[in-house]
């Protein structure tokens, strides 16, 4: 791992929520660090050309979150931790009735990082069957918040209100 002092107490941005994501900021991250290589060669050999290479907007905020001097070294540092994190932080899996919105699932990514106290990355997908609600794996649960779930552990009191609900129109209409 990089030198504890660059990479302790850095923070990953909630936008940066699946493994996808930190590959991402992993990959540009690199195309950053080849750029300013690039351009401290050229300088040193007096070239006069430097080139910008994109920064994404996931990468700005995982800067700006940790307030960091932008630096070859820096960057390096940044790269090792980014990796680690990609290779070690645990994953959680969540399967939804429908497409979440980002905002919804940086929640999500906010509430798991802050009570495991850990980079939880998150993955998910899409089960229409479920009608509403979530079902969410960790390594060793499976986890069903489901509203299915919800209507068939209740369904005998659901078909006694339904029951109800018929039967007290016919009640009326003797009275």
């Amino acid at each position: 791992m990089a030198d504890a002092t660059q990479t302790a107490g850095l923070v990953l941005p909630n936008a940066i929520a699946t493994k996808a994501d930190l590959v991402n900021v992993l990959r540009n991250l690199e195309t950053v660090l080849d750029a300013f290589v690039e351009n401290s060669v050229r300088h040193d050999e007096g070239v006069d050309f430097a080139s910008r290479a994109d920064v994404s907007s996931n990468l700005a905020q995982l800067v700006k979150a940790n307030q960091l001097e932008v630096s070859v070294e820096t960057l390096k540092s940044l790269k090792v931790w980014l990796t680690h994190l990609k290779d070690h932080a645990p994953v959680v899996r969540f399967t939804f009735a429908n497409d979440p919105n980002p905002e919804f699932l940086g929640s999500i990514v906010e509430w798991l990082r802050s009570s495991s106290g850990q980079f939880v990355l998150i993955r998910f997908g899409i089960q229409p069957s479920i009608a509403a609600g979530c079902l969410m794996y960790t390594p060793r649960r499976r986890y069903d918040f489901s509203l299915r779930k919800n209507i068939l552990s209740r369904g005998q009191e659901l078909m006694n209100y339904i029951r109800a609900a018929a039967e007290a129109p016919q009640q009326e209409s003797k009275a």
